[in-house]
């Protein structure tokens, strides 16, 4: 048996293999849409920019680490999207998975619960499209004839012709993916120690697919072999579901949890999806129970910038709009105007890591863009929001009267999601003033607190910047 050679990688690195390696080809099928791929002659360079996961391919094992924070972090990260009713307007998948590739990791029975949170999510999805139906043969003695009439049978079961013995086709639910999400329902409910949230929503889909399959034999239904599904335009929208039931019925994935061990699948997360609508779901807690002056919104299409080409008289014509979607935008409900722009940057400032000028020259477009967008009603702030200690302030003039600023704004990803929301409180009441929440002049000495450390480091950093030596955020 050959020796599991493991490699670990810092996110943003490049993972270099041979063009003829089953790695590559691997990683190129099941995750190419969370990876990049560049093919050179005699080589692929995979690049992992804010990515993470671990990845098994024969005796070769990949764990990419995140830049900020654990892979488990990441996850509760998830937990927090999955269990979001916020529809979000990106519908860019942020996880990918192999179930048929298992493979031990870090915390996996915490891992487990944030998996099963989202097989909750994908199978609330399959739900709202709706549960397949097909057309099966049913062969029955009623009172009524329908279908084809099975005259020996007939002739057999009824001496005194009171019933039709018949077949027929029935158009009904009994479907190879229905039941394969019955028998993981089952299986998921006996075997795994669920949370109560958990525990119930499992419990009320097994009771709806145990009613819409109430016609066929519950240990028929179990015994039904996963592996047989061909996905076609009817059940494509099974698929991500039908990948978590794959790896949630293989026997291996339970006697691993049993034992303590830390039994996955091979996964890549993007991280840089995930951290921005984690930042937004708690953005808006914020603003929806404490800034109610204010309305926020995620991915806002921008119409300001026109595109144009010419024609065959050499005349200019309309071709669209340049493609702009700001992270979060926030909004003052009595103008419905644009206050506020923030764009999120899954990177650790903390640690000499560059925003580069392209980031700023990016939040400068949108807050021009939806400047004019919105019939120039106001001065318009834009953030940089990320992980690690705030960065630099800048302002400009604009339109020889307003001053838009921008703020290197940041969170600590490693404390807990409370203290991650007083954060972003603490941004807010800075940007848009203080909001309605009651146990804000509790916290005020501890803001003035850190808001003159703040400014003391500020102060000497303008000193470093006057001096030249300042490339702590800016490139």
């Amino acid at each position: 048996m050959n020796q599991i050679v493991e490699k670990y990688i810092n996110e943003n690195e490049s993972i270099i293999l041979n063009t003829d390696s089953s790695l590559a080809r691997y990683i190129e099928k099941k995750f190419s849409k969370a990876t990049k791929l560049t093919k050179q002659k005699n080589e692929v360079i995979i690049s992992t920019n804010n990515v993470v996961g671990v990845i098994k391919a024969g005796n070769m094992v990949f764990r990419i680490y995140p830049k900020v924070d654990k892979v488990f972090k990441i996850f509760k990260m998830i937990e927090k999207i999955s269990l979001s009713d916020h529809i979000f307007k990106n519908k860019s998948q942020y996880i990918y998975f192999d179930p048929k590739e298992m493979i031990n990791i870090e915390r996996g029975n915490s891992l487990v619960n944030q998996l099963i949170d989202v097989f909750i999510n994908e199978l609330e999805k399959v739900r709202n499209i709706g549960y397949t139906k097909t057309y099966n043969r049913r062969v029955e003695n009623s009172y009524f004839l329908r279908g084809k009439l099975l005259i020996n049978k007939h002739i057999r079961k009824n001496l005194v012709p009171k019933k039709f013995y018949s077949s027929y086709n029935q158009l009904d639910y009994g479907t190879y993916e229905n039941f394969i999400l019955f028998s993981t329902l089952d299986k998921l409910i006996k075997n795994t120690k669920l949370r109560g949230k958990q525990n119930e929503k499992l419990l009320f889909y097994k009771k709806e697919l145990d009613y819409l399959l109430k016609e066929y034999d519950y240990n028929a239904i179990l015994s039904v072999k996963n592996g047989q599904n061909n996905l076609n335009r009817i059940n494509v929208h099974y698929e991500n579901l039908l990948n978590l039931c794959d790896m949630f019925l293989n026997s291996n994935f339970y006697s691993s949890i049993n034992a303590g061990k830390s039994l996955f699948c091979n996964f890549l997360i993007k991280t840089d999806i995930v951290f921005e609508r984690y930042i937004f779901l708690i953005l808006k807690e914020l603003i929806e129970s404490e800034y109610t002056d204010y309305y926020i919104e995620e991915q806002v299409e921008l119409n300001y910038i026109r595109k144009f080409k010419y024609n065959e008289f050499d005349e200019e014509i309309d071709n669209g709009y340049l493609k702009m979607k700001p992270d979060i935008v926030i909004y003052k409900k009595e103008t419905k105007s644009p206050v506020l722009v923030i764009d999120t940057k899954y990177i650790d400032i903390a640690n000499k890591n560059k925003l580069s000028n392209n980031a700023y020259y990016q939040i400068i477009t949108y807050v021009i863009s939806l400047y004019h967008q919105y019939g120039k009603k106001n001065d318009i702030d834009g953030i940089l929001l990320a992980h690690g200690e705030r960065g630099n302030s800048y302002k400009f003039t604009y339109d020889q009267r307003l001053q838009f600023k921008f703020y290197t704004e940041a969170i600590n990803l490693f404390e807990e999601e409370i203290q991650i929301k007083n954060s972003l409180r603490n941004i807010l009441n800075e940007r848009l003033g203080i909001g309605n929440y009651g146990g804000y002049n509790t916290l005020q000495s501890e803001v003035a607190e850190e808001r003159y450390s703040y400014e003391q480091t500020y102060d000497d950093t303008l000193k470093v910047a006057e001096s030249g030596r300042d490339n702590s955020f800016i490139s």
